[in-house]
């Protein structure tokens, strides 16, 4: 006879870093960059940096070249200043985007996190327009990760997968708040160590976000979505 401990299974262990692999993929993507725009050998690289730079004093070059729309629009968020700047924005993306993409399809996040670049740059061309205001940074795709976060706060859906404190309404309502406020004080005061911080790259990109949230498909609700070993199935 057989003892029932014997019949137990041991239970499995959860992955180490139990994020979506589109969140992670993306992060890869971003690293990967950086590391090719900074610390390249062969020069390519500065070659590279002219097609993922966003600037409004280039809105003729778009026109003349078309094709670098889509790359400028969007390849500016892949592309960071120096290290502190990538790993702010990847660990925001670890945290804001995780919870996102629990709710919705890997297709869906990656155009929402897509579109939330273009919406950025969008704000920073309205808010520069024909001045030469360079804009680099995940910053704007990140902020429309907030804003599909702030939309599941409210409607309560895909509550268990939201950390608190932002499961909260009403600090749900205090954080957008200060995200609205602290950016719109970047337009008068410098960011960190005297750094222009985009803020009207985050609101643009937050409004996108919030606004895509209500359009793009999301996951049945009752959906299952993790396994038995407690991977979570994209």
């Amino acid at each position: 006879m057989q003892s029932p401990i014997e019949d137990q299974k041991p239970a499995r262990q959860p992955p180490a870093l139990n994020a979506p692999g589109v969140v992670l993929w993306l992060i890869g993507v971003t690293v990967v960059m950086h590391v090719f725009l900074h610390y390249d050998p062969t020069g390519w690289s500065r070659s590279v940096q002219v097609y993922v730079e966003f600037n409004p004093a280039h809105l003729q070059f778009f026109d003349e070249y078309p094709f670098l729309v889509g790359i400028r629009w969007i390849g500016h968020a892949f592309a960071h200043i120096d290290l502190t700047h990538l790993l702010v924005n990847c660990g925001f993306l670890l945290a804001f985007g995780t919870p996102v993409a629990r709710q919705i399809p890997a297709y869906s996040f990656l155009l929402l996190y897509a579109l939330g670049a273009v919406g950025g740059a969008a704000f920073s061309l309205i808010t520069y327009a024909g001045q030469d205001a360079i804009l680099l940074g995940a910053s704007g795709a990140v902020s429309a990760l907030t804003g599909a976060l702030s939309r599941m706060v409210f409607l309560r859906r895909g509550a268990e997968f939201i950390p608190y404190p932002f499961s909260d309404r009403k600090f749900g309502l205090i954080f957008i708040g200060v995200f609205f406020a602290a950016n719109l004080l970047f337009f008068i005061v410098p960011g960190p160590g005297g750094l222009s911080v985009s803020g009207e790259s985050h609101i643009g990109g937050f409004l996108t976000g919030f606004v895509l949230s209500l359009i793009l498909p999301w996951h049945r609700r009752g959906q299952r979505h993790a396994g038995e070993d407690g991977r979570y199935s994209q």
